[in-house]
């Protein structure tokens, strides 16, 4: 989804200083429906059978799986 609206300066009851956008909100006019994400390279749980050159163009959707997210985990350790 997407939202478009005017942005605009928030009350001085809801102003909020330990954000950075704490001092302004959008107000929401129209909110519509974006189109359905294309299909995926590979899917997250058949990462590791998809071709290397494949998982490094797509390296985002390559840590989304739990082995890499593993092994990153064991790396911070």
């Amino acid at each position: 989804m997407a939202v478009e609206g005017v942005v605009r300066g928030r009350p001085p009851s809801m102003v909020n200083p330990h954000m950075a956008t704490g001092q302004i909100e959008v107000q929401a006019r129209r909110w519509p429906c974006l189109p359905a994400a294309r299909t995926l390279p590979f899917p997250d749980r058949r990462a590791h059978d998809a071709r290397e050159e494949l998982r490094f163009k797509y390296r985002f959707l390559d840590l989304r799986s739990f082995g890499m997210q593993r092994r990153i985990r064991l790396r911070t350790t």
